[in-house]
């Protein structure tokens, strides 16, 4: 994906650093904030030289509430959950107006995720 293919996004979600997930991201991009797990960021400046102020590393287990709009009235709970498939790689649980979506990623399943 690019972001000419979605120009209306306000938030972008890396629940990882494997290029599948990581195409159109590079040290050029100034579109809008990024958020992943500590690990992630790290690897994002690290291999991709993409700028500190585009990347926002959220903690794991614990939700976090994200605004989208300028006026802080439209907001969204976010939570990371280790996703057990290389360093850094999460599922994003979305909750909100909307009800709850989980997105898992590649993740590998544990006896310890339920």
């Amino acid at each position: 994906w690019y972001v000419r293919k979605c120009p209306g996004a306000r938030l972008f979600f890396l629940s990882h650093m494997h290029s599948d997930h990581t195409m159109g991201l590079t040290s050029t991009w100034s579109n809008r904030p990024i958020f992943c797990s500590p690990t992630t960021a790290t690897l994002l400046k690290l291999k991709l030289q993409v700028k500190e102020k585009w990347i926002h590393p959220l903690e794991l287990s614990e939700p976090h509430l994200l605004h989208l709009d300028e006026i802080n009235k439209e907001t969204l709970s976010v939570t990371l959950i280790d996703a057990n498939h290389c360093p850094g790689a999460v599922m994003f649980l979305f909750e909100g107006y909307f009800g709850s979506i989980l997105y898992t990623g590649d993740f590998r399943y544990s006896t310890l995720m339920l």
